[in-house]
């Protein structure tokens, strides 16, 4: 808006506005807000898009308020003067629908409020009425004065005598007067006459240039008429603008008599019509002349067009009469077309509409051997999709290029334009070619020149008309509104979809993806040699979050939301695209790379290492260009074709080595060292301007060595020559990565810490621990205190691990469960929380943890289900023969004690898994698969992988689900065997029951004793444990058979053959 020249003018005229409508009342802030609200108003008042119907509600509207507001003087008037602006006679011809309603919008969107403001100020309008009522009668009766008493007759006579006279043939420069009489209109249409002639005379001056065309030609006679004409309507305007304000209070006083100033001086122009008919043809542009060209011979076909149409007149006899089109020649009518392509504007053939900026074709206009018809419909189907295309780009490039586009760019999309640019380069010149095979034609210098006629310009522009379609749809794709970085990662995703090899294309988006990138590289580069992240733009997918926001390590996250879905709980507003580049290939790999080499300089820069990193990265050449010579040595082609890069001298290369190899072996090796001493040096010169040396990066010369590759190495070839640049880069910084992690923060030390801590490998240091930790939950004591147990467990471990031991702390998860007296279900309310530093989190994450504990609980829950079996005391009875036959006591005995083979036998087959086949095997191989990882990535992945087969071998993950609820309800058995167990011992006194043959006399006995005996014998469960055991033993079974068999979890066949081996009968 700043721009524009009119905007000065529309602002003084809003200043001079508001503050006569305001007067003096207002302060100075007061008047500025006002102006700065109608500014407002005109700078985004709707104009044109109006709906008269909603104009005339709000009017009616507006008029019932001011009646039912009691001023009916109001309304009356705001009805009168709506009704005259809208049944003015002034509207009918305009091409634009209810513009009269768009006027009177915009005017009623001025008054801001108007029934109430009027309300407020009713008594000071009035009084303001009466004041500029008795100002008006007051200067009415001094001018009738003024004017009786001044002679002006005599005053103008004086100084019409004085001016000099002025002849039109004259070639003598003439002044003429500004303020002559206006009723001399003769003199005025001569002068106006007199100024064509002259515009003529210049344009036959100008003709001679052969650069010059008719389009110019003509645009100057027009424009010069037009500018007469808006002269006089400015002066008309400003006019009505003097007599306006002379009815209001304040009247203009008139400026003092000048003198009459000179104009500029003009030559008589020798008018010609022959010329201008036959060489500038100016009437071919002015719609309200009727040309015909004149035809080459008096053949019946030559003068088609007209014909026909006389002949359809004839034929309908004088019924539909049909206009005779206007016609020229067709060399005339491809240089129209050309001269479309450079600068679109109105002319014969073709009509601009200035608003929309939109091409269409005239219609009864032609060449004389085509109908109209014919030849509109051959222009709109095979030329102006082609037009159309051509302006939609260049408007593209203009707002992606230049710094007065509305809307900000960013450097990929720039890089894009200017590829586009590239690629309509060699359009542009076709057209100029084409072009000047039409000028030699029309010249006679080339006879046997080949033909220019339409179709022989259609064929030859064929490919470019069908590149230039090609490119329109592809930028049409590409070039989205929202966010920066959202726009440059959709248009590199967008391109690289055109990339595949089964599109014809796929060459052509290869070098505009390649050109597109070299932003995103120059990122990356000054990210990898300067440790600069130089994104001004806010276009990488990734950004760097502030030190106080996040650790070292952490501070890299990607710039899409991780969520479909707001801070408010509203869908993303781009969310398709969101999901588009979710599952776009290449920016995932972009993603992974720019997360991976940030993490890895956050990491060095927290430990003061990032100075090595850029020291051993000066040597490294830039990004762009070595993904340029990347992409060729993929390709195998020839690069020396298109000079993309040059290579040694191949003859003279071989020549030196020998010579060199020949001289190291003839007598002192020195001497010869000195000898061949330049050849060494020029050997190392061209070594180094090899590496210095950067490819071409015109998108011409690219494609042009991407034309020379077969269409089956194209496929992935740009981000298969990324991935091996970028890795080259990681190897510089892993270096010092992993050394850091190995030496300074003791990874491997971290890791093997947590794997006897948390899979009890060191189940030597940790037995105390957990047996009493059991001893406690089943004595019922107030075991679940964080600070004991963490305490108990550093006192085991400090001894042997040191500073690893303090960062240690159980916690207590759940009270619930901690006030349980159940075993597997007390086990579940703690974990063992490890604190390492940030760099570490990155490798052992939290998820990770949550993984741990789950397996440390698990494994805890089968060593108390062992250490419980184990310690369950064989029942002995005193003074009892141990083979004498058993009674019922000795029954029930045996019973328990065969239950309890049976669990200990299940849990030692489930321990020695868990135990022996799973941590201490995949253990030993992580360790030593931990010494070979060269980058943080392979580092993570392999933890990750470790964690994932870790968790399934010790029956963790969700596929398992039925082999945890059948070890629940065996650890419930233990549990309900290990009462049954601590019940049975009270009775295994002679005196009881269960000792007593039936048989014998029983009224000695106790009765008290007899009948608690009997109790127990009524209600012991030896029977259901026993069914419960068998039963969860065959389901455990069944589910490890189809786990192994079925689903090929060939980790489970040792626990699956130990299992069913054992299934009791």
């Amino acid at each position: 808006m700043s721009e524009d020249p009119r905007n000065e003018a529309v602002a003084r005229n809003v200043e001079k506005l508001i503050k006569c409508l305001t007067g003096d009342s207002l302060t100075a802030s007061e008047r500025r807000t006002q102006e700065q609200q109608a500014l407002h108003k005109i700078r985004h008042h709707r104009y044109l898009s109006t709906n008269g119907h909603a104009v005339r509600r709000s009017i009616n509207n507006m008029i019932e308020r001011f009646y039912y507001e009691g001023m009916d003087e109001h309304a009356d008037t705001v009805h009168l003067l709506a009704s005259v602006i809208i049944e003015s006679a002034g509207w009918t011809g305009h091409y634009e629908v209810d513009v009269q309603y768009s006027l009177l919008d915009f005017l009623f969107s001025m008054t801001y409020e108007p029934v109430q403001n009027v309300r407020r100020n009713l008594i000071k309008m009035q009084q303001r009425a009466l004041a500029i009522r008795k100002e008006l009668e007051a200067t009415s009766i001094e001018t009738d004065a003024t004017e009786s008493i001044a002679n002006w007759v005599s005053l103008l006579n004086d100084h019409y005598n004085d001016r000099p006279s002025q002849s039109l043939d004259s070639d003598s420069s003439s002044n003429l007067s500004a303020w002559s009489d206006v009723d001399d209109m003769d003199d005025h249409i001569s002068m106006s006459s007199l100024q064509n002639k002259q515009l003529v005379k210049r344009t036959f001056d100008s003709s001679s240039n052969p650069s010059f065309t008719s389009m110019a030609l003509c645009r100057q006679y027009n424009g010069k008429i037009e500018s007469d004409t808006d002269s006089l309507s400015l002066n008309s305007c400003s006019s009505s603008r003097y007599w306006t304000s002379r009815s209001w209070g304040r009247l203009r006083e008139l400026a003092a008599l000048e003198p009459p100033q000179p104009q500029s001086q003009y030559k008589k122009a020798i008018f010609n019509s022959d010329h201008l008919s036959t060489v500038v043809h100016s009437n071919w542009w002015r719609q309200d002349f009727d040309f015909y060209a004149k035809t080459a011979n008096i053949a019946p076909g030559s003068n088609f067009a007209i014909s026909y149409v006389q002949h359809l007149n004839r034929e309908t006899c004088g019924i539909v009469k049909h206009q005779l089109p206007r016609t020229t020649n067709e060399s005339n009518l491809v240089r129209e077309i050309i001269l479309m392509f450079f600068a679109p504007v109105s002319c014969c053939f073709f009509e601009v509409e200035p608003q929309q900026q939109d091409i269409s074709v005239r219609k009864n206009i032609s060449v004389s051997s085509v109908s109209s018809y014919t030849l509109k419909n051959v222009l709109e189907e095979e030329v102006l999709p082609a037009l159309q295309a051509m302006q939609q780009l260049r408007r593209i490039i203009n707002d992606l290029t230049l710094p007065t586009s509305d809307e900000p760019t960013t450097g990929t999309l720039r890089c894009f334009a200017w590829g586009l640019r590239d690629l309509i380069n060699p359009i542009q010149d076709s057209l100029i070619e084409f072009e000047h095979r039409l000028l030699d034609r029309a010249d006679g210098k080339e006879v046997n020149a080949p033909s220019t006629t339409l179709m022989c310009f259609m064929r030859h522009m064929q490919e470019e008309f069908k590149r230039l379609l090609l490119l329109k749809s592809l930028t049409t794709s590409a070039i989205i509104k929202g966010p920066p970085h959202l726009r440059s990662a959709y248009c590199l995703s967008q391109i690289y979809k055109h990339t595949m090899f089964n599109i014809d294309h796929q060459k052509l988006a290869t070098a505009l993806l390649l050109v597109s990138m070299r932003r995103y590289c120059c990122i990356m580069d000054n990210w990898w040699r300067h440790a600069e992240f130089d994104d001004w733009h806010n276009e990488f997918i990734v950004e760097c979050l502030p030190e106080h926001f996040a650790y070292y390590g952490q501070r890299i996250q990607e710039r899409l939301p991780l969520t479909d879905i707001d801070d408010k709980g509203d869908p993303h507003p781009n969310l398709d695209i969101i999901r588009a580049l979710r599952e776009c290939t290449f920016y995932q790999l972009l993603l992974e790379h720019a997360m991976e080499a940030g993490e890895t300089q956050d990491l060095l820069a927290s430990v003061n290492l990032l100075g090595d990193l850029v020291l051993s990265c000066n040597n490294i050449g830039s990004l762009y260009n070595d993904l340029i010579k990347q992409l060729f040595n993929e390709l195998k082609s020839d690069p020396n074709s298109v000079s993309v890069w040059k290579q040694d001298d191949r003859p003279l290369k071989e020549y030196n080595a020998h010579v060199l190899q020949t001289t190291s072996r003839l007598g002192d090796s020195e001497l010869m060292s000195i000898f061949t001493q330049h050849i060494r040096q020029s050997q190392e010169e061209q070594q180094q301007q090899q590496i210095l040396q950067a490819p071409s990066a015109n998108l011409l010369d690219i494609l042009d060595s991407l034309e020379r590759s077969t269409i089956l190495q194209q496929p992935n070839v740009l981000p298969r020559s990324l991935t091996k640049l970028l890795w080259q880069r990681y190897e510089f910084a892993n270096v010092h990565v992993m050394r850091w992690y190995r030496e300074e923060l003791m990874l491997t030390d971290h890791l093997r810490f947590l794997r006897h801590l948390m899979l009890l490998e060191a189940d030597y240091l940790l037995y105390p621990f957990y047996t009493n930790l059991f001893r406690q939950i089943e004595g019922y004591e107030d075991w679940a205190r964080s600070s004991l147990l963490t305490l108990e467990l550093y006192d085991l471990l400090e001894p042997h691990y040191g500073s690893l031991a303090n960062q240690l702390e159980v916690h207590v998860v759940s009270l619930v469960r901690s006030q349980s007296n159940r075993m597997f279900e007390a086990l579940d309310a703690i974990e063992i929380e490890y604190s390492m530093p940030p760099p570490l989190q990155s490798i052992i994450t939290e998820s990770q943890m949550i993984q741990y504990n789950g397996i440390w609980r698990i494994v805890l829950k089968v060593k108390w289900a062992a250490w419980k079996l184990e310690n369950m005391r064989f029942l002995r009875r005193v003074n009892r023969d141990t083979f004498a036959p058993m009674d019922l006591i000795g029954l029930t005995v045996r019973r328990l004690e065969i239950l309890r083979f049976w669990l200990i036998s299940l849990i030692n087959s489930l321990h020695s898994h868990l135990c022996t086949h799973v941590m201490q095997s995949l253990g030993g191989q992580f360790e030593k698969q931990l010494s070979t990882t060269k980058n943080i990535r392979e580092l993570r992945n392999m933890h990750s992988a470790y964690m994932k087969t870790l968790c399934k071998h010790c029956l963790l993950s969700p596929d398992l689900e039925g082999i945890r609820y059948a070890l629940d309800q065996i650890f419930h058995l233990i549990f309900v065997l290990d009462m049954e167990w601590t019940t049975c011992p009270s009775f295994l006194e002679e005196s009881l029951a269960l000792a007593i043959d039936l048989s014998s006399d029983l009224s000695s006995s106790n009765s008290s004793d007899r009948e608690k005996a009997l109790e127990y014998l009524a209600l012991n469960q030896i029977e259901e444990l026993e069914l419960t055991y068998i039963r969860c033993h065959r389901m455990l079974a069944g589910i490890l058979k189809d786990l192994v068999y079925k689903q090929d979890h060939k980790f489970l066949i040792s626990l699956e053959v130990a299992i069913n081996a054992s299934a009791p009968h």
